[in-house]
């Protein structure tokens, strides 16, 4: 069960004046068609953008052992009052209970403000991702059972043209993503003080505004990893979320470490262990954002007290990112240590 049990999805964006052909454009625009007249690759391609803004659109795919793929397209028209330009939802159906993989690739997708996608059904979020560099991923575990995976963009203005993506989901062995390491380059946790506050950084809460805000104190600091995250490199950090620490967001104590992707990675895993016992650990991470606001871009946040949590998303190269770790409110058993494996990928979409 997810820690966002309130399904939070805009219902907008698919009408306007608009008349929109039926969307079987590939990630770069092409119109290109293959066998049975779809985009090359593609198990469907998008039919209804208007009504499929409110309604997932049928797909009749079940996903079983092998992947399935959506071709479809964001439309170029005037954004709502949220920035909003186009929702596009696609219904599908899960035959048997596992890990999946979400990939979108799309070549015009920079140009657009925010291009992002989730997984849902009428219980709640099953993990989303966000459009970084080149693509997007992320990593569900699902029931056997029906479900929405939706494409959302988001502009300031009327994009300059249609932007065409292929969405695909894929079976995978998430217990073997980037699976836990015990020898190799490693940081232990240095900097967060007596007190466990010298590392929080940031407030988190689900449920309340703000939901992502720098806290008040302005001493507090990510702890200087010097880590260099590589393609094809795992990396080790070692923390313990301490028992001293209750502050108004719905975590109590965090900690965030700083990590700097290397000049190939796009791609980056986190898995975060720690013993069985009372403890809910969550981990997220944003772009390193000085004293500006911190803007999340991915978060593995389940309810759990047994772990592990596994986070997946696309990144910049070359780029400086915070790693925020932190116990959930309704955690005992503190203090508690943990582990986070990372593991950087170069991955073309």
């Amino acid at each position: 069960m997810l820690a966002i049990v309130a399904l939070l999805v805009a219902a907008c964006g698919g009408g306007g004046d608009d008349a929109d052909t039926p969307d079987a454009g590939l990630p770069g625009g092409d119109a290109a068609v293959g066998d049975g007249g779809l985009p090359p690759g593609c198990d469907v391609a998008e039919a209804d953008d208007v009504g499929n803004a409110t309604t997932a659109e049928a797909t009749g795919l079940s996903l079983g052992a092998t992947a399935i793929t959506i071709c479809g397209k964001v439309n170029a028209r005037e954004p709502d009052g949220d920035g909003v330009v186009d929702v596009d939802r696609y219904a599908f159906t899960v035959a048997s209970a596992g890990g999946f993989v979400v990939r979108l690739a799309s070549a015009g997708g920079g140009n657009l403000a925010e291009l992002s996608s989730e997984v849902f059904d009428g219980a709640g979020r099953f993990g989303h991702g966000l459009y970084v560099g080149n693509h997007l991923v992320y990593v569900t575990r699902l029931d056997a059972g029906d479900f929405t995976v939706d494409v959302v963009a988001r502009h300031g203005a009327r994009p300059a043209a249609d932007v065409g993506y292929r969405l695909s989901v894929t079976p995978a062995d998430l217990d073997q993503r980037c699976t836990q390491v015990t020898t190799g380059p490693v940081y232990t946790e240095a900097y967060d003080g007596v007190a466990s506050t010298g590392n929080d950084v940031i407030e988190v809460r689900w449920s309340s505004m703000p939901a992502r805000a720098l806290t008040a104190d302005t001493d507090d600091a990510p702890e200087p990893t010097n880590i260099v995250v590589s393609a094809a490199m795992t990396y080790r950090l070692i923390g313990v979320i301490g028992a001293d620490t209750d502050p108004d967001d719905e975590y109590l104590d965090r900690d965030t470490y700083q990590l700097l992707t290397g000049g190939q990675a796009n791609e980056l895993d986190v898995r975060l262990t720690w013993p069985v016992g009372g403890a809910d650990l969550d981990v997220l991470l944003f772009p390193a954002a000085g004293d500006g606001a911190p803007i999340e871009i991915a978060d593995a946040a389940l309810i759990s007290t047994t772990g592990p949590e596994l986070l997946t998303t696309a990144v910049l190269p070359s780029t400086p990112y915070w790693l925020w770790i932190g116990a959930y409110d309704a955690s005992t058993g503190l203090p508690v240590a943990y582990e986070a494996t990372v593991c950087g990928s170069a991955v073309t979409p």
